[in-house]
């Protein structure tokens, strides 16, 4: 069975034509000046009492250009390796704030015990072939709370041979570079972390149509030292973007499309990727509802915009609204992976999340192993 493509050839270019329109005439928010100069190198027009920059859409298409289709992602011992762009479909886990504790199924904010034994069960999960923080924090009070992502990736290090996403949880200005020498340690040394890179960099703009200086900071560390950079917008329509999902795809394909200028500034042809978190709001509430059956709906666009732009895809999602492990939550989650795994995607997100990613449940993980396992089989049978 052939893939979904659920845009139109028409759709597509006229995503891509109106994201190039919004970079030329409207711009984005650029916070760095380093990033303002390059860019203004470049050909860019650069405002920086606004912090504006316009991208001239012959700048954009020449740096995209730059970008490789497929590359190798490493594990620490390079025996789980994950090559990019090559039809392959991944797995990689969620993530939350507080954990359903594994021993009372209370809620309560999360520790680095937790962190632990996610990394432990995700190490001995044959497909589950990334990692990214179970917890997004450890509230040990024993931690010193400036270092608390270096013990999260330090610890993840030395439990799992698995590649990890690497990202900033705050603006301090050694956080990228300490954890990026984790990672190094990890695999062997700078000589074989230069050849062999164990780790993706993970930046988002903010949005609408906002590179904060945090993220480009993280940037600049992540493309030094080579690895691959997955870009994410994350808009929510009806939020902070367009109420349209046509409009949403636009706006987020104009922040990767600027961070994919920069990135191919600083170093032509590092791995860029695509990532998806964009969705919609529910309304009733003013939050944003994960398990909505529109985000599904974006993801599936967003790779085949991803696809169009010859890059590989992250789908980030495989989440529910749900505050509870209940029915909803495995509806919600096998849709979303089961359409894009149809769809093209090549990492798809989420084992062990639910309440819109703000809750990480060890049992969640384990169902959800298996939620994931028999769509990837589905897609294997129908679309490979």
């Amino acid at each position: 069975m052939k893939r979904i493509d659920y845009l139109a050839p028409g759709d597509v270019t006229a995503i891509h034509e109106a994201s190039l329109r919004v970079l030329e005439s409207v711009g984005v928010k650029v916070e760095h000046p380093k990033a303002r100069a390059l860019l203004q190198a470049a050909g860019c027009e650069v405002d920086d009492s606004a912090q504006i920059v316009k991208f001239p859409a012959k700048v954009v298409e020449d740096h995209r250009k730059n970008v490789p289709s497929n590359f190798t992602v490493y594990g620490s011992d390079r025996k789980v390796n994950l090559e990019f762009g090559k039809g392959n479909l991944y797995f990689y886990t969620g993530s939350g704030v507080d954990v359903i504790d594994f021993d009372t199924d209370q809620r309560r904010p999360g520790l680095l015990k937790d962190i632990c034994e996610a990394t432990k069960v995700a190490q001995v999960m044959e497909h589950c072939h990334q990692l990214y923080p179970p917890v997004a924090w450890a509230y040990d009070e024993w931690i010193p709370q400036d270092f608390v992502p270096e013990y999260i990736w330090g610890e993840m290090f030395k439990l799992s041979t698995k590649s990890m996403q690497l990202l900033f949880f705050t603006e301090k200005e050694d956080e990228v570079p300490n954890l990026l020498k984790i990672a190094e340690i990890a695999a062997g040394g700078p000589e074989s972390f230069r050849k062999y890179p164990n780790v993706i960099g993970l930046v988002t703009p903010t949005p609408p149509l906002v590179w904060s200086h945090a993220a480009l900071h993280a940037t600049f560390h992540f493309v030094d030292a080579g690895v691959p950079i997955l870009i994410v917008p994350g808009a929510i329509a009806g939020g902070t973007g367009p109420a349209t999902l046509a409009g949403v795809l636009v706006q987020a394909m104009a922040e990767f499309l600027a961070g994919v200028v920069l990135v191919q500034i600083l170093k032509p042809g590092n791995p860029v990727i695509y990532g998806h978190y964009n969705t919609v709001m529910d309304m009733r509430f003013g939050t944003y509802a994960s398990g909505a059956v529109e985000s599904s709906m974006l993801a599936a666009a967003g790779a085949q915009l991803a696809r169009f732009y010859g890059v590989p895809n992250y789908g980030i999602y495989g989440t529910s609204d749900s505050h509870l492990q209940d029915q909803q939550v495995g509806y919600e989650k096998a849709i979303q992976w089961l359409l894009g795994a149809q769809a093209g995607v090549d990492v798809l997100h989420g084992l062990g999340n639910i309440n819109n990613n703000t809750l990480f449940a060890l049992s969640q993980m384990v169902i959800d192993y298996d939620i994931g396992g028999v769509g990837a089989i589905i897609s294997d049978s129908l679309v490979r």
